[in-house]
């Protein structure tokens, strides 16, 4: 299982890149779920079943839906996010998201055996850590049996979800909702629900951290930030360097006639490895300050994204700015010529003359190079710094 797991996590590199939630539950001493919180917290399974990608699956790929029997908790998500790091509370009720919080931080480390109380018409059925194995198995081993392909064809992927964490008077709840498919997608996020009128509703409007997508929306239809305008013309500088095909860029594969780039920053939780950039470069020895600088302004941001406009890029810069779905559609074509290319923000030092940025590229071809970048300004353009790579880097 474990060596199945670094073999997925390789492959999938970027977005919808974090390793899928370990199947391997039920034996974890899960515990009933409480019979306080069980009737509320089907309704709101219920309710967000069956979450991107499977709803926008035809009834061909998805005829039936698989659901994990055990709970998530934190210490089973990858990278483990609090709600409040990907989150921020709705303006209008603050105390009700940050009592949920307080339930989280009280019972994370908790795993619920669930039963099938779930409200849907769609078919489905609960698989327990066995059958997630097998159905994982089914989707990606290339030694498959037919018989175990068969077995498990009805389902496009499986979903996880975490125990729902409430505020005092069960108003208001933080569920965490992973989906995991045969094709490395993976859509994990935290999600804010507030009872009104009896009935549970997903909120809108919280999504600023990380902002989270919900099925068939971009991040811009989110309210994703443009670039602080006191970061944008440097910011801009760097990543037209870095382009496919630009004048320090030397990851992208040569093979690949057109580029498309992700309109939407990536943070920490898309990077798979989540590798921070000590992780992977280490200072120059000449500027030892500047690069610390950058890696705790990255230590502060890590958690956002920002949304990236074609007109702030130096002129001549080739690509396509794409949107989430673009994306999304981009990749499901897996076209031999074509790739994808995103940048997390940029982040500075305190004079802003050192930066780091990841970069990360993507193709058809299962091809995927992503890596830390160092640069410092000098005059009035900015340099790549070499010989700051570790060994192995």
């Amino acid at each position: 299982m474990l060596r199945r797991m670094l073999i997925l996590a390789a492959i999938a590199v970027i977005f919808g890149t974090a390793p899928p939630i370990s199947g391997v539950f039920a034996d974890s001493g899960a515990i009933p779920m409480p019979q306080d919180r069980a009737a509320d917290s089907y309704a709101i399974y219920s309710l967000l079943m069956p979450g991107a990608p499977f709803d926008s699956m035809g009834s061909v790929q998805s005829q039936s839906w698989a659901i994990a029997d055990t709970t998530v908790s934190i210490s089973d998500m990858n990278p483990a996010i609090p709600p409040q790091g990907q989150l921020q509370a709705p303006d209008d009720h603050p105390k009700r998201f940050q009592e949920a919080v307080r339930d989280f931080e009280t019972r994370k480390y908790q795993r619920l055996q669930l039963t099938d109380h779930f409200q849907l018409s769609q078919t489905h059925k609960l698989l327990n850590s066995s059958q997630v194995d097998e159905l994982r198995r089914a989707k990606t081993a290339v030694d498959a049996g037919s018989d175990l392909q068969s077995k498990y064809a009805a389902y496009p992927g499986v979903t996880f979800f975490s125990e729902v964490y409430f505020n005092s008077n069960h108003g208001a709840a933080l569920v965490y909702m992973n989906n995991w498919c045969a094709n490395l997608c993976q859509q994990g996020q935290w999600i804010y629900l507030e009872k009104q009128n009896g009935s549970w509703v997903r909120r809108s409007g919280i999504y600023d951290k990380m902002s989270g997508k919900p099925a068939g929306r971009t991040h811009a239809d989110l309210g994703v930030p443009l670039l602080p305008s006191d970061r944008a013309a440097d910011s801009y500088a760097i990543y037209s360097l870095l382009l496919p095909g630009a004048q320090f860029d030397h990851i992208s594969p040569h093979h690949i006639r057109q580029w498309g780039l992700a309109d939407t920053t990536i943070n920490i939780s898309d990077m798979n490895p989540a590798i921070p950039p000590k992780g992977q470069l280490k200072a120059p020895p000449d500027n030892v300050e500047a690069f610390d600088q950058a890696a705790r302004d990255f230590d502060t941001r890590k958690y956002q994204r920002f949304q990236l406009t074609r007109d702030d890029f130096r002129r001549g810069s080739s690509f396509q700015l794409l949107d989430a779905q673009q994306v999304k559609a981009a990749r499901d074509r897996a076209s031999g010529d074509s790739g994808i290319a995103f940048f997390s923000a940029v982040y500075f030092n305190n004079k802003q003359t050192g930066a780091l940025v990841y970069v990360n590229v993507w193709c058809a071809n299962l091809c995927s190079a992503g890596e830390w970048v160092y640069l410092e300004k000098h005059g009035n353009g900015w340099e790549r710094r070499s010989g700051i790579y570790r060994s192995g880097a």
